[in-house]
């Protein structure tokens, strides 16, 4: 696996959790700063 492969896998990747927590943070109704943070680092996996 080439060097270009491994960082395309990384931004689709990172894409994919940017979408996902974007869609879990649009279903919420008035979400607080906590929940909002939380929401991010799950997805970011930090």
């Amino acid at each position: 696996m080439t060097l270009f492969s491994i960082v395309l896998l990384g931004l689709a990747m990172a894409t994919d959790a940017f979408a996902a927590a974007l869609e879990k943070g649009a279903g919420m109704a008035r979400p607080r700063w906590s929940e909002a943070l939380r929401i991010g680092l799950i997805f970011g996996d930090v």
